[in-house]
């Protein structure tokens, strides 16, 4: 009995490990499928398959961190004038964006958006 209960209290921590390694607050999940499908011809269930299975090619391979960093520059970088500026000259973050874009290139190699025929989304 006992040693059912020391296998149940190792699993259930192994599994903590592993639930929370690299792991992106559920907005961050549910924005990134969301602007994904936007972006790929709205909402559908073919899509968010896709869009969800890109975000944890993201994951597993860069930090939520990494990825928030990124993400954030990448988005002020097109801001217009010296506000997007400050965002543009920054040496340093350059490697982690274009870690980034080649992660993300990856990611949609790897979970090809499927062609959906107008009028068949449901």
């Amino acid at each position: 009995m006992r040693f059912l209960k020391l296998m149940a209290i190792a699993g259930i921590a192994s599994l903590s490990a592993v639930t929370y390694a690299n792991d992106f607050p559920t907005f961050d999940r549910v924005g990134f499928a969301m602007t994904c499908m936007d972006s790929n011809g709205g909402p559908s269930l073919e899509a968010m398959f896709a869009c969800s299975c890109r975000l944890d090619h993201i994951a597993a391979k860069m930090s939520y961190d990494e990825y928030q960093k990124a993400e954030t520059y990448l988005r002020y970088q097109r801001m217009p004038g010296e506000k997007g500026g400050i965002f543009r000259d920054i040496e340093d973050v350059r490697p982690t964006i274009a870690n980034f874009k080649k992660i993300r290139d990856e990611a949609s190699a790897a979970c090809p958006m499927p062609k959906i025929l107008k009028g068949s989304r449901e």
